[in-house]
């Protein structure tokens, strides 16, 4: 990735990829439960180097062997490791000195690389449960996210986050993971934030509503949630690309059950969103998302009438009335000419 590309050109970083790479070449390996994993004489050695009173290289080199590590079926076993996870965390976390490297716009070397060992290891789906109920996990990744922290760390966490928010939005209470929706909407409705990583989580909501373990009316219901749909995907201002992301999203929250259809249909900014998506001329995408969620939304028949009418001048029942008496007598006109 860019953000890879960047870190790598930083000395501390690539001499511990190098170091790295030639120590792993000459060691010995062994297998346990199909993955490989050095003995615990390495094991230790590599709580050793994760310490804070090392020095900067000796703890970078010791990430480098922990990110390649982690892969495969390994990563549960790597984030099972409580005192090793423990060192990493703590790898990533801010200190008075990422702070200034921060203000000063400098990249923060240790942080990057620990929070990209994390966003390997939150590949498995149950690693990514265990955060959400891991206090200090989640308060360092939603710390990272903050503006302050540099656009290094936030890029890194931003991808973290999109991970972790489908297992969020999957939790059974709304609850126990607020924090992070709240950090969602935080983030999606932030002007300044990168357009990627706010089309990434309209993505990541997208695919987790999909999901047929959410409870999309539980989750619609969220203000935090609904409103930052509603407002990238009928925000007239907004980019192509979020846009086309939050009309998915919202064309999932109506995939499935007439009652949220119905509570969606109510709306009117959920109207309004769809119908201009549905009419858009230069994204295929946006078109497309908002036809299929209209779609969706025409197989409620208790909607399919107001759908029609949307928009349009419905006639009275007297202007009915009217309009069938003249079609008949036009008929009778025309048959007695003939």
């Amino acid at each position: 990735s860019p953000l890879q590309a960047q870190a790598l050109e930083v000395p501390a970083l690539a001499r511990a990829e190098l170091s790295t790479v030639a120590a792993w070449r000459t060691h010995e390996l062994r297998v346990v439960g199909g993955a490989a994993w050095p003995d615990e004489e390495e094991r230790r050695r590599l709580l050793d180097d994760l310490r804070p009173s090392k020095d900067e290289d000796a703890r970078l080199q010791a990430l480098v062997r922990l990110r390649s590590l982690a892969v495969g079926d390994f990563r549960r076993r790597l984030w099972d490791d409580e005192e090793l996870k423990a060192a990493l965390l703590l790898c990533a976390k801010d200190t008075p000195q990422t702070e200034l490297l921060a203000s000063q716009e400098e990249p923060q070397t240790m942080r990057v690389l620990a929070l990209g060992v994390i966003l390997n290891l939150l590949a498995v789906q149950d690693n990514r449960r265990s955060l959400l109920k891991d206090r200090e996990a989640r308060d360092l990744l939603l710390k990272a996210l903050r503006k302050t922290q540099g656009e290094d760390v936030n890029a890194r966490a931003a991808l973290i986050f999109v991970g972790v928010l489908v297992a969020a939005v999957r939790a059974e209470s709304a609850k126990e993971v607020e924090d992070m929706i709240k950090a969602f909407s935080a983030m999606v409705k932030d002007e300044d934030a990168l357009e990627e990583n706010r089309e990434a989580l309209f993505g990541a909501l997208w695919s987790a509503v999909s999901s047929s373990s959410a409870d999309a009316l539980r989750l619609w219901k969220n203000p935090l949630l609904s409103e930052a749909v509603l407002q990238a995907a009928g925000e007239e201002e907004e980019s192509a690309e979020v846009k086309a992301s939050a009309l998915g999203a919202l064309w999932a929250f109506v995939g499935e059950e007439d009652k949220i259809r119905l509570r969606v249909w109510q709306e009117e900014a959920s109207r309004a969103a769809l119908i201009a998506g549905a009419q858009e001329e230069q994204r295929v995408d946006s078109r497309r998302n908002a036809m299929n969620a209209l779609a969706s939304l025409a197989s409620t028949p208790e909607l399919r009438e107001e759908m029609w009418w949307e928009g349009a001048k419905r006639p009275t029942d007297a202007e009915e009335g009217e309009g069938g008496e003249g079609e008949g007598e036009g008929e009778g006109e025309g048959e007695g000419e003939g």
